[in-house]
């Protein structure tokens, strides 16, 4: 397990998906937070790195083959609330 603080910013979450992704043996990245998220999909789309994310946007996963939402989407999650 390697772990980066994003500091819930979405440029410093770029970054350190880029470094974690540079690291030997990391073979998928989970983020939390949707605008966390949806900065660095399409590294992920573009890298091949699966993405696992706790996020909401129900966008989150729609354009990354690579992108696995692991929460419910927000419509989701708003009809069951």
């Amino acid at each position: 397990v390697v772990f980066g603080d994003t500091k819930g910013d979405p440029a410093t979450a770029v970054g350190e998906f880029r470094k974690v992704t540079a690291t030997d043996g990391v073979s998928a990245v989970y983020i939390f937070r949707g605008p966390l998220g949806m900065a660095v999909n399409p590294l992920s789309k573009q890298s091949r790195v699966p993405l696992l994310g706790g996020i909401g946007n129900k966008a989150f996963a729609q354009q990354n083959q690579f992108a696995f939402q692991v929460w419910p989407p927000s419509d989701v999650e708003g009809r069951f609330l």
